[in-house]
């Protein structure tokens, strides 16, 4: 499979395990009590507005395949001076959060999935990704 190709069913890929982590609520694997709930909604919450700062600091060079745009430039400011991928590392940290905070088997292996998924997203665009 090309790079290209590959790119884009990573990009389907990642897009199928966040339509997992919205999905609604469903039976929870274990009970959680309603402060904790409440914290693991505020850590996932603030993960995401974080994620929209770090694909607002990338401006013109944010696209969701693992190909850098031809008219993208290395950022290495804001959030990006102090983290590789910092919308990765948002998604991850919310992916989590959702997943502790609202356990169904749903959620779980969403999140999981989109570990290891990210994992070799981010790999594939240094290309050090191999199949």
């Amino acid at each position: 499979m090309n790079p290209r190709t590959r790119g884009w069913l990573l990009v389907a890929l990642q897009s199928g395990c966040i339509a997992g982590l919205l999905w609604p609520s469903g039976e929870l694997l274990w009970k959680l009590p309603a402060p904790a709930r409440f914290w693991f909604q505020a850590v996932s919450w603030l993960a995401l507005m974080l994620l929209v700062v770090a694909g607002l600091g990338l401006g013109r060079s944010l696209t969701a395949h693992p190909s850098p745009v031809a008219r993208g430039e290395l950022v290495t400011s804001g959030m990006y001076r102090y983290v590789r991928h910092p919308i990765y590392s948002c998604l991850l940290v919310a992916a989590i959060a959702i997943a502790l905070g609202d356990p169904t088997l749903i959620h779980l292996l969403s999140a999981t999935a989109l570990v290891g998924l990210l994992d070799y997203k981010s790999r594939f665009e240094i290309g050090r990704a191999h199949v």
